[in-house]
């Protein structure tokens, strides 16, 4: 459990973590071109999730398909949301 004005410990220092707005909660956001992870804070409680682009794309590679799935900002927006409800319904 972190303090309401806290940063959960992977982001705190870490400039490639970037706060987000419009989340009724505090959000960060480190997005690489294989990658998108998410973090958030719901009442001190300490919430991730992470979205592994190369790793989706080499299952599609496996299964003989032509790899091509990428992360909309749209996906990532549900997603940011997705993990504040999970965190709050957690907590």
């Amino acid at each position: 459990m972190l303090s309401p004005d806290s940063e959960p410990a992977p982001v705190r220092g870490d400039p490639s973590y970037i706060a987000q707005t419009g989340y009724d909660d505090k959000v960060w956001l480190n997005q690489s071109p294989g990658s998108v992870r998410i973090y958030t804070t719901v009442d001190g409680w300490e919430g991730s999730l992470d979205l592994n682009v190369d790793q989706i794309n080499q299952v599609s590679i496996t299964s003989g398909e032509q790899p091509n799935f990428e992360v909309s900002d749209h996906e990532v927006r549900a997603a940011a949301k997705f993990l504040i409800e999970l965190t709050r319904e957690l907590t």
